[in-house]
């Protein structure tokens, strides 16, 4: 198939790639892995963790259903008074 029977789309996508020789990929693969740098052993270059972001997203969910728990307490007690 040559070129010219490719879509505008195709072309832009794939412009100057040519096939892997080993593999025949045209573009590079996705790695979904990270490996972060540390000065030493447990001594962590940034301010935090890399893999500790999902606790503080926990913390922050846990404290916005009590937030919602104790509005629905307060909405219950107003109900019941009128």
């Amino acid at each position: 198939m040559s070129d010219s029977n490719y879509h505008f789309e195709t072309l832009l996508v794939h412009a100057g790639q040519e096939p892997d020789v080993q593999t025949g990929a045209v573009t590079v693969p996705i790695s979904l892995a990270s490996t972060f740098s540390q000065k030493g052993v447990g001594l962590k270059n940034g301010l935090e963790d890399p893999n500790s972001f999902g606790r503080g997203i926990i913390i922050i969910i846990i404290i916005i259903i009590i937030i919602i728990i104790i509005i629905i307490i307060i909405l219950y007690y107003i109900i019941l008074l009128f």
